[in-house]
């Protein structure tokens, strides 16, 4: 991913409206959760992951850059604690994919236990339970 061509006022007013868009986004996210819609709450986090990459790469290759030529690395300290904050972002994003990966793989178990549970409820509400009930019966008449 290469960063964008833009110069330093532009970016700034692009990378700012970023943020408020990589807000919303993750309030989506948030609500496609809550209402047990994984998939949809997995695409908007893929298309998340991807604006912030774009997003961190213009940062660290623009903004930092520019920073350091114009402060120097003792000037701008406070500014590289700020940028060291994107490898906790990126790891929090894996995290929570992880966590979707799962949610999946836990939905797909969810769905074979419902399976699993109603067929064996079926077979003794149809076969079992008659079966044994009518013998009951029949030992309890004789």
């Amino acid at each position: 991913m290469k960063p964008r061509q833009l110069d330093l006022p532009q970016l700034i007013t692009i990378l700012i409206d970023e943020h408020a868009i990589s807000m919303a986004k993750l309030s989506r996210i948030h609500n496609h959760l809550l209402s047990s819609d994984l998939h949809r709450a997995s695409e908007i986090l893929d298309e998340l992951k991807k604006n912030i990459s774009q997003h961190i790469v213009d940062e660290e290759a623009t903004i930092l850059r520019k920073a350091l030529d114009m402060f120097g690395k003792e000037g701008s300290k406070d500014l590289i604690e700020v940028f060291k904050e994107h490898r906790r972002i990126f790891d929090l994003f894996d995290r929570l994919s992880r966590t979707l990966e799962e949610c999946y793989q836990d939905a797909d178990l969810f769905k074979e236990i419902r399976r699993v549970l109603s067929d064996h409820y079926r077979k003794e509400e149809d076969e079992l339970f008659p079966k044994v009930l009518r013998r009951y019966i029949d030992k309890r008449t004789r």
